[in-house]
């Protein structure tokens, strides 16, 4: 905020008989001083200070009044209390302009920190603007001034340190966060809407005529539960329930989400927006939980009218079918007239669709993220009340076509819906959060400022303590703010209602022509000038790439002329170093051998060769997941040659045709024994209930990637037990890169994508990943973790794999077992149940008396956490 001064104002004028210094004003009074500083703080001009004006100012020093001895313990508390504000310094709202003899002076806002003999000014958003030592620290009172470097600061008011260490006196001016509301309803709940003048509009049951109150049938879920009768208008205020023939199929955390979806999309939060983010992990029904509040809000309102009329939903372009299939199964077209577009393969075109929407007939439209930004305008001229996001981490940047052309779109409600939220940093969360609820936690660089730098900067191995506090405080600080708009709730909530799953990690050796070839890559001289710099670095990921390929089959690096499967970045440089690698294969190798598949010149596709064999023998079915649609099709030829039916899906497969190969696969009659699966194209939000085993050939950089892949299998509809095996190569880069998951996540989906690696990349970190240890010990976990004779006993799939004598698995990890950690919980269930069965008793009986149901937390649900990534990283 800028402030224009009629007069420069140097010297403080005299202090008046009333002392301010003592005076400290809470955050919220920051707010009221900025408000009326304009018209307050403007001097009026006079003689005194024109003359003033040209002298060199110099800070006035207060000498602090001498303490009265006294022995009474009030004193010696108080002189304590004046210590410790010493040391931990004092923050003031301050105005600053450049220094200078200018007789107009425009002023803006900022704070001035003083603390350790140091003065840091920052402006309004949080960016340090003068940080400067001294000898000596004035003492200052309200109005004085103090020439800092290149700036004049006008001292304002003192603050609270705690309210800067939160950053809470900068959310003042970049927020929208409001106190807490005393009334139940918002004022965007009051509003009615316009009665449906059109016969095209479908009828869901209601009468458009006199608005009547509508109560609740018995047992249904209320979701403005304990609201009053009438509003402070007079007006009679309905039950918005949900209707039986949905509630009876939700689960009390399904319950529990849609409630807070609607106080979200209502305005009952306590922070000024319409917008929420379900962050639940996959497989908790984010799907259905939507779809139960858009034909709840399609339905009534608290005035008995609906409070929308029509709804899009955006997805993947593999999930359009997935979202159609779901609202025919769980509502039905009876209910709900659903609209999908797709591409001109169809009847009608998407442009004629989008008219279809238009005209007023059907309630939801459901569209592609791609067929979104090909029909922006079409979009815009069409009636949206609510905008679902599915997979909404796709809105991580700002800058990409599909963020902007959402953001176009006209309405007052927006859900997110994403099971990994946080995949990079916490400033591609921040644009997912300013897409729903714009302004809420400031601009961009104002974030950056309060929240990711300091977090970062907490987060470091040499971070001093003064910053671990305020990084720590920081952090609870947005916790505290996000909490109010995002819901995330962990898979663990399943155990109850699934299968037991068990998430194994193998850690795979090489053979020797693998371990031969990896050297020689390591070794080159090409890797060397990568590392080094005096290649061009954009080539460190095109190298990880190609070593993630030999560590599945040295047959996708085997120099061929004619190689129909090249990658694009597949260039000279390797083409080098793989024909100078041909020396290493036996003289027989032959790569296209359509007879037999040699899978004992690779140490992974020898296990997964074994593990095919003895999981077919069980009866049991497989998805194969992978990152490189190569590795797939080497994958293939192994499938083929064996004589397993297959199904497929990736990046190549028409959208159109997704669905029908998923519900193919799923159905009880399907002959098909394996799905190949591409993590990048099938990866999120597909249901492979038909499989209960799902092997991971190779780890993706973003761990996001990985968890989205493994739900597939573990989800409403699974009948067998679940078996998710994850193969890493053994002391290779992607045990590095396994390794970087877990210390950067911390179990949270945040960590590095391979777009942003290129310009991250430094020599140590490529020294470090290029690094072959030949051991083939694991540096993952000790020693005494392996759980190499544990497995044997929980999979007997995998305890017969690991007696072959050809298979390399030096170490193996159990990262998650659903049934040992159900059996511990029910252990401390039955601790907890003994301790207090009195009062459950007496608990048990107050519910019975309950007319309604009650919505309960399941365990597993957590508070929202952030885990921000370190920078080198």
């Amino acid at each position: 905020m800028k402030r224009k001064f009629v007069t420069p104002f140097k010297n403080p004028p005299p202090p008046k008989a009333e002392d301010k210094s003592s005076a400290t004003p809470t955050t919220t009074d920051v707010a009221k001083s900025s408000q009326s500083n304009a018209s307050q703080d403007v001097p009026k001009a006079n003689s005194t200070t024109t003359t003033t004006a040209k002298k060199k100012f110099v800070p006035p020093t207060r000498t602090k009044p001498s303490e009265p001895t006294s022995t009474s313990n009030a004193n010696n508390n108080n002189n304590n209390s004046s210590n410790n504000d010493e040391e931990e310094g004092e923050v003031w709202m301050v105005m600053h302009t450049k220094n200078s003899n200018k007789k107009h002076k425009t002023f803006d806002d900022g704070f001035l920190l003083i603390r350790n003999k140091k003065y840091t000014l920052f402006d309004s958003q949080g960016k340090q603007l003068i940080a400067k030592s001294v000898s000596k620290v004035e003492t200052f009172r309200e109005n004085d001034q103090l020439t800092l470097g290149t700036k004049l600061v006008d001292f304002q008011s003192k603050l609270k340190m705690e309210d800067y260490i939160s950053g809470r006196i900068f959310l003042q001016y970049q927020s929208n966060i409001t106190t807490p509301k005393v009334n139940t309803i918002s004022s965007a709940a009051k509003t009615e809407f316009k009665r449906h003048t059109t016969s095209k509009t479908a009828g869901l049951g209601y009468n458009n005529t006199e608005v009547q109150v509508i109560k609740a049938p018995e047992g249904a879920y209320i979701l403005n539960e304990n609201h009053p009768e009438k509003d402070k208008n007079g007006k009679k205020l309905s039950d918005v329930f949900i209707d039986n023939f949905l509630g009876e199929n939700l689960r009390p955390h399904q319950v529990e989400g849609v409630k807070f979806m609607y106080e979200c999309a209502m305005g009952l939060k306590d922070f000024v927006g319409k917008g929420c983010l379900l962050a639940d992990e996959m497989g908790l029904g984010k799907t259905l939980q939507t779809i139960t509040l858009i034909y709840t809000l399609l339905r009534r309102g608290p005035f008995g009218s609906p409070i929308i009329k029509k709804a899009i939903v955006v997805t993947n372009s593999s999930l359009v079918k997935n979202w159609t299939s779901e609202f025919d199964k769980w509502v039905g077209e009876d209910k709900i007239k659903v609209l999908t577009v797709t591409t001109k393969t169809a009847k009608q075109s998407p442009s004629e669709t989008l008219k279809i929407f238009k005209a007023g007939y059907h309630q939801v439209l459901i569209i592609s993220y791609n067929l979104c930004t090909n029909y922006v305008e079409e979009l815009q001229d069409c009636q949206c009340d609510i905008l679902i996001c599915d997979e909404g981490h796709k809105l991580k940047n700002a800058n990409i076509k599909i963020f902007q052309t959402l953001k176009k779109i006209s309405t007052p409600r927006r859900i997110v819906l994403s099971g990994t939220p946080l995949q990079n940093d916490l400033n591609e969360f921040f644009t997912i959060c300013d897409f729903i609820n714009p302004g809420l936690l400031g601009d961009a660089t104002s974030f950056k400022n309060l929240f990711t730098e300091p977090i970062k900067k907490s987060q470091e191995p040499n971070a001093k303590k003064q910053d671990k506090v305020i990084g720590e405080n920081r952090s609870k600080e947005l916790n505290k703010i996000v909490s109010q708009f995002v819901l995330r709730r962990t898979n663990l909530l399943l155990r109850q209602h699934l299968p037991p799953k068990m998430e194994i990690v193998l850690f795979c050796g090489m053979t020797e022509l693998q371990e031969n070839l990896y050297k020689h890559f390591v070794l080159s001289k090409a890797l060397r000038g990568v590392i080094n710099g005096t290649l061009d670095s954009n080539n460190a990921l095109a190298c990880i790439m190609h070593l993630k390929k030999l560590l599945a089959h040295p047959n996708m690096i085997y120099p061929q002329e004619n190689n129909e499967e090249k990658e694009e970045e597949d260039n000279e440089l390797f083409d080098d170093i793989w024909t100078q690698s041909k020396k290493h294969f036996p003289s027989d190798y032959n790569p296209n051998d359509k007879k037999e598949y040699h899978s004992q010149y690779s140490g992974k596709l020898l296990v997964l060769d074994n593990l095919l064999r003895e999981i077919r023998e069980v009866g049991d079915r497989v998805v194969i997941v992978s990152n490189f649609k190569s590795i797939l099709n080497e994958i293939e030829k192994l499938c083929k040659i064996r004589d397993y039916p297959l199904s497929r899906l990736d990046g190549s497969t028409q959208s159109e045709k997704r669905m029908v190969i998923v519900n193919s696969f799923n159905s009880p009659k399907s002959n098909d024994f394996i799905f190949l699966l591409s993590s990048k194209a099938g990866g999120c939000g597909l249901n492979l209930i038909g499989a209960n085993r799902l092997i991971m050939i190779d780890p993706d950089w973003n761990p996001s990637n990985d968890e989205q892949a493994m739900a597939r299998v573990w989800r409403d509809g699974q009948k067998k037990s679940v078996f998710i095996y994850r193969m890493i190569g053994c002391g290779t880069i992607e045990e590095k890169i396994f390794q970087r998951q877990i210390v950067k996540t911390g179990l949270s989906k945040s960590t590095l994508d391979e777009k942003s690696l290129k310009s991250q990349f430094s020599s140590e970190m490529l020294k470090e990943l290029f690094k072959y240890d030949n051991d083939m010990d694991c540096k993952t976990y000790p020693a005494d973790s392996n759980d190499l004779d544990a497995i044997k006993e929980k999979d007997e799939v995998l305890a017969k794999v690991l007696d072959e004598e050809d298979v390399k698995i030096p170490f193996v990890k159990i990262t998650l077992d659903t049934e040992d950690s159900k059996n511990q919980s029910n252990e401390t269930t039955e601790e907890s149940n003994v301790e207090d069965e009195e009062e459950s008793s007496e608990e048990d009986s107050l519910e019975s008396d309950t007319k309604k149901r009650k919505i309960d937390m399941e365990e597993g649900e957590e508070e929202f956490k952030f885990i921000d990534e370190d920078e080198d990283e």
